[in-house]
């Protein structure tokens, strides 16, 4: 039996039982995990420190400490023991002081699962007997549900088992009305609970049933921040979108490349990365655009988007300028005053957010790449707009938002002669109807006064 320490895999000796012990939760800002208060993790800046002694500042093994909180359970408590050659382990992606099996539990809930199963996994999957558990209730169609899908398919070595409410000693039709009472009669909470059903987070602006639908292609090529999906065809016409963040670990410089010669529209390439500067964002914007037929650009201007437009203008690329149109709010524009880029406001954003729905769920639009899925799954209504839930990130699909509003204002139409509107009438209103509950939004065009309706099964609700 082995357990993951310092990037390998290490013998020890098992479990020791620590007795029944009060625990406490451990919150950074990529992670949660459960523990004692007197267990040891190894800090970045002051090595080993117990857990009720971190202190705003520390680094955990990369990870900002946010709190520690007590849970107010009493709970069995295990540690390793005898780790060879050094007394520590990994868990949460964080190094603890005191296999070719890994068990993970709440598997769906863990954050940035994609760079700690890059980092893990590779190594633990290199072993002949070595054992991955994973265990979870769903929480939205992420990671969690493709492992389930691809072992539910067996396509992915996973063998899946299903634990229905139903078969626990005690939950009988009393207790499902119970449970379902304390979830505010939240039926969908329930499902998504207790029924083992992966639905997208509540309130996703994209429809659960279209996410589900939603499959992520395998890349042509990938370097660590380049996914390309389609080559270029010579003669197509593609447009960039681009979204960019300050370069500091946190928010993502993040771009799509779609390919709208024909409908459906395409995601042919992505770039996502929260440590580049400005400077380089706007070079590997240029040389992407360029192979792809000199891509037409929209940078979002917001923050340092600016600096990227700028810089893509000096070296003459096609860059997409709007400006404000009086009551018409934001129009795509030639004039030489025009701004090099497109300011996002609550009115465009509503427009775009209104667009990306119906160009997804109206299968006019397809989505390749894995990140904006994800991303999508957790894009999801806050107030009278949506935007990313607490510990996700949105970046992709704000460079998709940017895109429904170029196509809302008729510019692709005029890129390629479509008319996507006319092809999203074709829907019966039955089909519309269906599609867009409890989703809509008008706007009235105006950058500081945003109207929005919402439409509910059998009413409107008119809320300003």
């Amino acid at each position: 039996m082995k357990i993951l320490s310092e990037n390998k895999f290490r013998d020890f000796d098992g479990f020791e039982y620590m007795g029944d012990k009060e625990t406490y939760i451990l919150e950074t800002n990529k992670t949660t995990l459960r523990c004692t208060n007197d267990h040891e993790f190894l800090t970045d800046n002051r090595g080993w420190v117990e857990a009720q002694n971190l202190v705003t500042g520390d680094i955990l093994s990369g990870n900002d400490f946010i709190s520690f909180k007590k849970t107010n359970v009493i709970e069995d408590v295990y540690d390793a023991i005898n780790v060879d050659e050094t007394s520590s382990f990994y868990a949460e992606g964080l190094t603890a002081h005191n296999c070719f099996l890994l068990y993970i539990d709440e598997h769906a809930f863990v954050e940035n699962w994609d760079e700690f199963s890059a980092s893990v996994l590779p190594t633990l999957s290199s072993g002949e007997t070595t054992k991955m558990i994973f265990t979870s209730t769903p929480h939205g169609l992420n990671h969690f549900y493709y492992y389930v899908e691809g072992a539910r398919q067996k396509k992915n070595g996973f063998a899946l088992i299903e634990v229905d409410w139903r078969e626990v000693p005690g939950r009988d039709e009393a207790w499902r009305l119970r449970a379902l009472s304390e979830l505010n009669n939240n039926q969908l909470k329930f499902d998504q609970e207790y029924d083992l059903e992966f639905i997208g987070s509540s309130g996703t602006l994209i429809s659960g049933a279209a996410l589900k639908l939603l499959n992520p292609m395998k890349e042509l090529y990938v370097d660590e921040h380049l996914f390309k999906y389609k080559e270029r065809v010579q003669g197509d016409i593609y447009v960039m979108v681009v979204d960019t963040s300050r370069g500091k670990a946190l928010d993502y410089s993040a771009f799509s490349v779609i390919n709208v010669t024909k409908t459906p529209y395409e995601q042919v390439c992505t770039y996502r990365n929260n440590t580049v500067t400005p400077s380089d964002y706007a070079v590997t914007c240029s040389t992407i655009a360029e192979y792809y037929n000199d891509a037409q650009i929209l940078v979002e201007l917001n923050d340092l988007g600016s600096q990227v437009a700028d810089l893509l203008f000096d070296v003459e690329r096609q860059l997409i300028s709007t400006a404000n149109n009086g009551r018409n709010g934001k129009q795509v524009s030639y004039s030489t005053k025009s701004e090099k880029g497109l300011t996002i406001s609550a009115g465009t954003k509503a427009s775009g957010c209104a667009m990306l729905k119906l160009l997804i769920e109206g299968n006019k639009l397809i989505i390749n790449d894995r990140f904006t899925i994800a991303e999508l799954n957790k894009f999801s209504q806050k107030g009278n707009t949506y935007q990313a839930e607490v510990g996700a990130h949105d970046d992709l699909v704000m460079g998709l938002v940017h895109f429904g509003w170029l196509s809302s204002v008729g510019f692709i139409d005029q890129l390629n002669d479509l008319d996507i509107m006319a092809a999203l009438r074709e829907k019966t209103e039955e089909d519309h109807m269906n599609d867009l509950l409890p989703f809509g939004i008008i706007s009235n065009g105006l950058e500081d006064f945003d109207e929005v309706i919402e439409l509910h099964e059998d009413e409107w609700l008119h809320a300003f």
